[in-house]
């Protein structure tokens, strides 16, 4: 997959917003609240969003710029999950290079 077209080069920094699809995630109960988070993944490391990233949930929208260390694979981790406990995650990875 390539970097979406929004990606934009400024400063040496790479900017983007990547917004998840909102039929990504449904669930089978009309009961069913569904809650989305997202992780940053680079190479085998998952980890939280740094600060120069955010997420908005009610948009599934996530912007920001890429850390100096994004090279190689970069991805995001989305996990939904329900009141009930149970989840599902997806995961979207591109080439990346902040440099």
């Amino acid at each position: 997959m390539k970097l979406p077209p929004e990606f934009d080069s400024e400063g040496g920094e790479v900017f983007f917003v990547y917004t998840l699809p909102s039929d990504t995630f449904v669930h089978t109960s009309s009961e069913g609240r569904i809650t989305v988070t997202v992780q940053l993944i680079i190479g085998d490391a998952v980890t939280d969003l740094p600060a120069d990233m955010s997420f908005n949930s009610a948009t599934l929208q996530v912007t920001g710029r890429l850390p100096k260390t994004a090279e190689g694979t970069l991805g995001l981790r989305f996990t939904a999950r329900d009141q009930w406990g149970d989840e599902v995650t997806t995961d979207v990875l591109s080439r990346a290079s902040a440099n």
